[in-house]
């Protein structure tokens, strides 16, 4: 019986584990890829095209993205977004990007 008890609330705890959605993770992308390329401000960035990939079997999820600066540079990012225990906020990693344009002449 105490076996049944401690599987039922170690379940319990696993499933409250906390997710974020994309909404909540652009503002946190666009600060950390604007800190990556070196730029003065997040408002130099706009970031679009946001998909997040199924969770895996611990819950952690892929998300890519486009971030575009005012100057005209395109880039292709991903970061991860690894779920929080109960009462803790999710983790993003720091993005990975690609140039896909490098300046709009």
């Amino acid at each position: 019986m105490k076996k049944i008890i401690c599987i039922s609330a170690v379940s319990f705890l696993l499933s409250a584990c906390t997710t974020m959605s994309p909404d909540l993770a652009i503002p946190i992308l666009q600060a950390d890829t604007s800190k990556m390329l070196g730029l003065g401000s997040s408002d130099e960035i706009t970031v679009t095209n946001v998909s997040m990939s199924k969770p895996d079997a611990l819950g952690s999820q892929v998300i890519s993205y486009r971030a575009t600066t005012d100057k005209g540079r395109i880039l292709d990012c991903e970061a991860h977004v690894i779920p929080g225990l109960p009462l803790q906020e999710p983790t993003v990693s720091t993005p990975t990007c690609k140039p896909v344009k490098t300046y709009n002449k």
